[in-house]
């Protein structure tokens, strides 16, 4: 089954087609505790990319990991340190954030999902305009399409 669906990039998409809101996003995080670990806010999604950012402090593993929640549909990431990186470096879902998106109806990507390169036969079912973006920024894998920094 193909990950990509016509305006899975965000590339000329309205703006009020929007999954979640930001305040859905922050609401998934506040209640669980996590041990050790602070929640930051949530980013909205920019000009520049098609997702929604929460960041994830681990004091005790001294350790940043992202949270990616698609703009436009339900799926989501978790990355490492994405700051000033136009492509984010996928790993595992802290499990107890996966199951926290799963239970409110969005899918965790993993990362050799993200990484596999998508077959050229696949780059059809994307629109024109976001077939142009993707060759433009050299897009090969999942993971670059589906939460990407296309401007």
């Amino acid at each position: 089954m193909s990950l990509l669906k016509r305006g899975i990039t965000g590339f000329n998409v309205p703006r009020d087609t929007i999954y979640y809101t930001k305040k859905e996003i922050a609401g998934f995080f506040q209640h669980p505790a996590y041990p050790y670990t602070r929640v930051g806010a949530v980013e909205e999604p920019g000009p520049a990319n098609n997702y929604f950012r929460v960041r994830f402090v681990n004091a005790i593993r001294n350790e940043i990991s992202d949270v990616l929640v698609h703009e436009h549909l339900p799926l989501s990431a978790a990355a490492e340190d994405t700051d000033g990186q136009m492509i984010p470096v996928f790993k595992e879902m802290p499990e107890e954030i996966g199951r926290l998106l799963e239970l409110n109806g969005i899918r965790v990507l993993s990362p050799a999902e993200l990484n596999t390169k998508v077959p050229p036969g696949e780059w059809s079912v994307l629109g024109p305009e976001e077939r142009e973006q993707a060759l433009y920024w050299s897009s090969e894998t999942y993971g670059e399409v589906i939460f990407n920094c296309y401007d």
